[in-house]
């Protein structure tokens, strides 16, 4: 699973730090809900962008 460390003032939020955070700042736990559905899009967006870039570089050199 993913480890989220949510701060405690926003509760859930896509801020996320992915580098261990101090317990007084945020909250550490196993948060599973949109993080890791907003990493697959934005993965699948960033591969679908290169992917096209690429074929435009291939196609017209």
């Amino acid at each position: 699973m993913l480890r989220a460390c949510v701060p405690r003032e926003e509760g859930r939020d896509t801020k996320m730090a992915m580098s261990s955070c101090p317990l007084s700042h945020s909250v550490c736990a196993f948060d599973a809900t949109g993080v890791l559905e907003l990493l697959a899009f934005s993965l699948f967006v960033l591969c679908f962008t290169l992917f096209l870039y690429s074929i435009f570089f291939l196609a017209c050199p």
